[in-house]
């Protein structure tokens, strides 16, 4: 019978080593641990598993740790995994290596979870090769996102294991704790700079990049990467390559460019439903709503992608159908947008972005919140749970909040804030560890006057929330440097307890107007934002494309129609958007100028050819003005 290697690279992973080798146990014959610095008392755990464990120092350099796991190796075949994966079907990984004929190494389907601190419905699924017959030639390569499959196809064919991986390490409070990003990125970028035609490089700094929120950096790093794929459109991580490229487009507002991507990408990877569900996802930013539908209702007939792809789980399913629903009630067809997000629910209850969309629909239809708890919730589980509370929480309905929260002490505790007993939203997080519960106790101490608890709170977070540490600690007085997303996190929950003195203390933390008015922004201080945002424009300070759309909306209210034209001239031309487009066009109507408004739509109209908004707008002001010289004419005639 074949006897197979578990082989590993480690450090600091006692908490989750035990999962993992648990797994394991029914596939192999022995563990081999390569320990490269671990403080945790990680080589004992994986000795009382009974592994042979190694020690070797860190040298930056992935491949060279994973080799000296196979240098060990004494089975026949090897099977790798990470401390934070988790081996489903260990049966399948004997029954592959015992009919494995020619076949030199099997691919594993790995499932890489995102999210917060939970394994929820949200998860990329990539083909990976992690079994493969014990050679010397079969040796790793790469410093960072380390491969071994090209050593291993030129010894013999690659097959497939039904056995699968699911890896935790992507959930956000694995990165953070291990502070993966930031390891990452200076590897990558050393390696980019010394070898910066290297492809496969190029594409993992954009990934890491993207993780960052960086789109700019992102997107140079993937085109960079596509002209040097070492085998053209058949190389294994181009598909993906194309539809990250097309992500950074849709985030940078480049529509028009990301469709292009799309033409090209879907005529190459016909089986890739992840780019069906992208051109949906653009078309659905840039306002092409009956289009948008069409290509979700295409994702759904086609189903999931091929095996062979990087993949978003619920591309052919939940995840079209949501987008479905979000499309449909953009068109106004509330009833259909309801339909295909509890269908969304029913096939993924732990669908935030469906639970929310589906609840926003019933309350924008006049249904009362409580009803809408009632009829939502009970479709729900888990992370869509939570989402539902939480949307109930910035609706500033905490009744509903906690008639769906259920024993979720979190947001029982930011709903009983909301409702003003500070007393009894402290009690509920007593005794709660996450870091989220420790920055709710640290804002409501503060707010009760009790500086010295709200710092040991604050301080707690340094680790793992370094940015809300910063904040909380520069509100109460204790020095320094808070970001303004952080504040902004801060004003928000102060506004919603009813401390709106608290609040604008502190936006003021904000050395800059415009981001002390993002801030207030934030926090639904409207007059406040307003205030902030106008005193810096005033003073030729620059604002952003999102406060000038701000302030125009401001300017309508208050039937300030001149300034508003001003504004979403402002917006328009910094940051082009069909939406800004329409603005503009619907505030030169408004101040009387149809003509103008007309012309303006035409030129969006050329930026954005898909964007039927502009063209509705477009039809409406047309009709205005016809109607107003008719009118105008009849008056004449009399």
């Amino acid at each position: 019978m074949a006897t197979v290697s578990l082989c590993m690279i480690v450090k600091d992973e006692a908490e989750n080593l035990p999962r993992c080798l648990e797994s394991a146990r029914g596939a192999v014959d022995e563990v081999v641990v390569v320990d490269t610095g671990s403080s945790d008392g990680t080589p004992e755990v994986a000795a009382a598993f009974g592994a042979r464990v190694l020690h070797v120092s860190w040298t930056d350099d992935f491949s060279a740790a994973r080799n000296v796991s196979l240098d060990a190796a004494r089975g026949d075949w090897v099977l790798w995994l990470d401390a934070d994966e988790e081996l489903v079907d260990p049966g399948a990984v004997r029954e592959s290596v015992e009919r494995a004929g020619e076949v030199s190494g099997f691919l594993l389907t790995v499932v890489n979870f995102i999210g917060t601190d939970t394994p929820g419905p949200d998860a990329v699924a990539n083909p990976s090769l992690r079994l493969f017959r014990n050679r010397p030639e079969h040796r790793f390569s790469g410093a960072i996102h380390e491969q071994i499959a090209a050593a291993v196809a030129a010894t013999g064919p690659l097959g497939w294991c039904p056995a699968r991986i699911n890896h935790y390490g992507y959930l956000l409070r694995s990165v953070l704790k291990k502070a993966k990003v930031e390891r990452n990125l200076g590897i990558l970028e050393r390696m980019a700079r010394e070898n910066p035609r290297d492809s496969f490089t190029r594409f993992n700094l954009g990934v890491e990049y993207t993780r960052l929120c960086r789109w700019e950096d992102a997107l140079r790093e993937f085109q960079a990467a596509f002209p040097s794929l070492p085998a053209g459109l058949e190389t294994a991580y181009a598909p993906v390559l194309l539809k990250n490229i097309v992500l950074c487009l849709r985030e940078l507002g480049r529509y028009d460019e990301a469709m292009a991507v799309l033409r090209d990408a879907e005529a190459a990877y016909p089986d890739y439903t992840d780019l069906t569900y992208a051109r949906g996802a653009v078309l659905l930013a840039a306002g092409c709503w009956s289009e948008a539908v069409r290509a979700f209702r295409e994702c759904l007939r086609r189903g999931e992608s091929g095996q062979r792809h990087i993949t978003e789980l619920g591309v052919g399913g939940y995840k079209a159908l949501t987008g479905l629903g979000f499309a449909l009630w953009r068109m106004g067809d509330r009833q259909g947008a309801a339909v295909s997000l509890a269908e969304a629910l029913r096939q993924e209850p732990r669908c935030a972005e469906a639970a929310c969309a589906l609840a926003n629909v019933l309350l924008d239809g006049g249904m009362a919140p409580r009803n809408v708890a009632a009829t939502v919730a009970p479709l729900a589980k888990g992370a869509a749970v939570r989402a539902l509370a939480g949307l109930f929480l910035e609706r500033r309905c905490p009744e509903e909040a906690l008639a769906v929260a259920g024993g979720d002490r979190v947001v029982r505790a930011r709903s009983f804030w909301q409702k003003g007993d500070v007393a009894v939203a402290l009690n509920e997080l007593e005794g709660v560890g996450t870091p989220e519960a420790a920055w709710l106790r640290g804002v409501f101490l503060a707010a009760k006057g009790d500086s010295a608890g709200a710092v040991a709170e604050f301080e707690r977070l340094r680790e793992l929330l370094p940015e809300h540490a910063e904040a909380g600690l520069a509100f109460v007085g204790r020095g320094g440097k808070p970001s303004p997303v952080a504040l902004g996190d801060l004003a928000l929950l102060l506004a919603e307890g009813g401390w709106r003195e608290g609040a604008v203390r502190a936006a003021e933390l904000c050395s800059d107007p415009v981001a002390a008015g993002d801030v207030l922004r934030r926090a639904g201080l409207r007059e406040e934002a307003a205030q902030r945002y106008t005193g810096a424009w005033l003073a030729g300070a620059e604002l952003h494309a999102e406060a000038l759309d701000f302030l125009v909306a401001v300017a309508k209210e208050h039937g300030m129609v001149e300034e508003a034209v001003l504004l979403a001239e402002a917006a328009w031309q910094k940051a082009p958007t069909p939406a800004r487009c329409v603005r503009l066009a619907t505030s030169l109507a408004a101040a009387g100028r149809p003509g103008d408004a007309l012309e303006v739509l035409r030129e969006g109209g050329r930026m954005f050819p898909y964007a039927e908004t502009m063209e509705l707008a477009y039809r409406a002001i047309e009709i205005a003005r016809n109607i107003s010289q008719v009118s105008e004419e009849s008056g004449k005639r009399g």
